[in-house]
């Protein structure tokens, strides 16, 4: 996801997306919170999860606030893989994500 697949650019090649815990993190096991400069997260949620694509919103609440809110973002998207994931969902994924942030 982060540095895409063949021909499909990944999350660190679009410019509007912004990687929570940075590129190479070396404690990151299939997850990865972004956020988009100019579209809510709850809307790329919303537009990801109507294409079939399954994402989650997390709020800057106890949980996840001391994390976003020193970034200024009251909330973030989760994309999760999984064991059972394939290569076509990952380009799927990718593929919506390119098209929202052009």
């Amino acid at each position: 996801m982060i540095f895409g697949i063949g021909n499909i650019p990944g999350l660190s090649q679009m410019g509007k997306v912004n990687i929570i815990g940075g590129l190479i993190n070396p404690s990151r096991e299939g997850l990865v919170s972004i956020y988009v400069d100019g579209i809510s997260s709850s809307k790329v949620v919303e537009i990801l999860n109507s294409q079939g694509i399954r994402t989650h919103l997390r709020k800057a609440d106890h949980y996840s606030g001391n994390i976003l809110t020193p970034l200024n973002q009251d909330s973030c998207i989760r994309v999760s893989l999984c064991h059972y994931n394939s290569i076509e969902e990952v380009s799927q994924f990718l593929l919506a994500m390119n098209e929202l942030c052009k």
